[in-house]
């Protein structure tokens, strides 16, 4: 997929944005700590954990924790022709304060397609989500496109990334969310390794909420992530080419796949 493509899927993205936002639509800013550790099995294989707060309403609220383990697979050396192919498949543990909580299963796909000094990521995700208080399981597609360069010669990087949501079913009648097109979320990000194992970044995410019985919701958040990655050196970051020689999201690669923040 070249720039001229992703321009136009971002593009895409946006205006169905537009085109969803016409009745009120409120804003609110958030922020997001997360913690994730990654650690490598072999050359392929990689169990990780993730811990995310949310804190919402203006920064006066905290919403909710997210506790996410996950297992992944890099075969690159199984599958011919393919430069990155990184399978994931974790489970969603959403502790709202509320009391709404959401458990979630899921599975992606990660492809990294080599593009000049630009690392891309691809990724396609499926989630099986379970609320407290509602018995069918409501199932969601997403779609992310992120891509990451290293900033001239240095342990610094950017990062800027896309993702669209929808589910695909309707359930709970109407206290569960709405089936179609649910949100979108666009980041840009400045991140460094401190060593090849540890980096930080931080960005801000704007994200369109498209919420069932409610206003939609601008969302403003200000993220900070901290990733640490042990355990043994896979082969996909012994690539020469890599964008950034330490990998991007840990324990898989410098563009790579991560299970993200929602």
């Amino acid at each position: 997929m070249n720039l001229r493509a992703a321009s136009f899927v971002l593009c895409m993205a946006v205006a169905l944005i537009g085109s969803r936002s016409a009745r009120a639509t409120g804003n609110d800013v958030q922020a997001w700590p997360l913690v994730r550790v990654q650690h490598g099995i072999g050359e392929d294989w990689g169990v990780a954990f993730t811990v995310r707060g949310r804190w919402d309403d203006n920064l006066d609220h905290r919403k909710d924790w997210l506790f996410r383990p996950y297992v992944e697979w890099t075969p690159i050396a199984h599958i011919p022709l393919v430069e990155s192919l990184t399978v994931m498949a974790g489970y969603d543990y959403l502790k709202v304060n509320d009391g709404r909580n959401e458990h979630r299963g899921w599975q992606a796909v990660h492809h990294t397609p080599k593009v000049g000094a630009l690392g891309i990521v691809h990724r396609v995700r499926l989630d099986e989500r379970k609320f407290n208080g509602i018995d069918e399981v409501i199932w969601r597609l997403r779609y992310r496109l992120t891509t990451t360069r290293q900033l001239f010669d240095t342990p610094w990087y950017g990062r800027l990334s896309d993702e669209v949501f929808a589910n695909l079913n309707q359930a709970g009648g109407g206290e569960g969310p709405a089936s179609g097109f649910e949100g979108n979320r666009a980041r840009v990000a400045i991140g460094r390794f401190f060593t090849k194992r540890v980096r930080l970044e931080a960005g801000y995410q704007f994200e369109y909420a498209h919420r069932r019985n409610r206003h939609n919701q601008f969302r403003h958040t200000m993220f900070l992530e901290m990733q640490l990655a042990t355990g043994r050196v896979r082969k996909f970051e012994r690539r020469k080419e890599a964008p950034v020689e330490a990998p991007a999201e840990g324990a898989v690669g410098p563009a790579a796949p991560d299970a993200g923040s929602r």
